[in-house]
């Protein structure tokens, strides 16, 4: 088969996986909220709302506590506090489908709050991959997320819905300008900080994260801390540790002259011992040859002073 003929195959299964997602067709796992009845859309199996109370009535309470609270952070550590779990059915393992309750996670409830099905939406497309950003022999990166209003298909009123197509677009609206205060109020990238991303959490194994006080200070003083703050941001729990960078990193930095130190002086006293060594065998090696040349002149002497005269003929063994 010509390469023309695979991509013109190609080109063919592509085209009609777009129809089938042009009308909707194309669904994979049930979000949280809702599971896929088989007995949908006349036997063609589709997404309705999980029919358990208590599962319907956790979701409803996660879409008004954002609404009132304003931020993922805020609802997360409100649902903590409150013990509010939140109702999983995985996709793999032993209990894959099976409902599970467990505590709630930033990542979750982020999904939650963007998939537009809860507003009764259907999206495809809504993931893409960049070629420029793909990493050789690493198939799930360069993938990039878009918003529902940039998906190849958005079909409004499909599914059942939790909240209205206006409360959506708010909770999107707001998640967004989040994410810019966010990124205006972060850290600084080139700070002071020498052990930035090299310090873990001796207590979980987590990577400490920097951070600074009195960056806009006028004497441009940075007062440095490395914190622990893996847990407290994915499952609103409170800060594992945190300790003063200053004094750990002045502590590493002296260590780590000294240890600079040693080694230097390791290596020149191994250079040192590696000179005397070489000079002893060039030594010795001079001693056993000057030994040698004496041995055989006393022994050429000793046969010439027996000579024919004394019995013995020259080149003739002693023994």
């Amino acid at each position: 088969m010509s390469e023309a003929e695979l991509h013109i195959l190609k080109s063919r299964l592509q085209m009609g996986m777009w129809n089938k997602a042009e009308r909707g067709d194309i669904i994979n796992h049930p979000p949280v909220g809702y599971i896929r009845s088989l007995s949908a859309r006349n036997g063609e199996g589709d997404f309705v709302i999980n029919p358990d109370e208590q599962v319907q009535s956790v979701v409803r309470l996660i879409f008004e506590t954002f609404a009132r609270r304003g931020s993922v952070n805020s609802l997360l550590r409100w649902l903590v506090k409150h013990d509010v779990k939140l109702p999983i059915r995985p996709h793999f393992c032993n209990t894959r489908g099976e409902l599970e309750w467990r505590r709630p996670n930033r990542a979750t409830l982020a999904n939650m709050l963007h998939h537009p099905i809860c507003a009764g939406a259907y999206r495809w497309e809504h993931r893409e991959t960049d070629p420029r950003k793909k990493i050789a022999g690493r198939p799930t990166t360069g993938r990039m997320f878009k918003s529902h209003n940039d998906c190849r298909v958005l079909i409004r009123n499909r599914f059942p819905a939790y909240i209205t197509w206006e409360e959506f677009e708010k909770n999107a609206q707001k998640m967004t300008e989040n994410s810019k205060i966010g990124k205006a109020l972060s850290a600084p990238r080139h700070g002071p900080s020498v052990l930035s991303g090299l310090i873990k959490c001796g207590r979980c194994g987590a990577s400490m994260m920097v951070g600074y006080a009195n960056v806009n200070a006028a004497s441009g003083a940075k007062t440095l801390r490395y914190t622990c703050m893996r847990d407290a941001i994915d499952y609103g729990v409170e800060t594992c540790q945190s300790l003063s960078g200053a004094v750990l990193e002045a502590f590493v930095c002296c260590r780590l002259f000294h240890l600079r130190l040693w080694n230097s002086a390791w290596r020149r006293v191994s250079t040192l011992n590696t000179n005397a060594n070489s000079s002893m065998i060039i030594g010795s090696s001079d001693s056993r040859d000057h030994a040698t040349k004496s041995n055989s002149a006393a022994s050429v002497q000793c046969c010439r002073s027996r000579s024919p005269t004394g019995g013995t003929r020259t080149g003739t063994s002693l023994g």
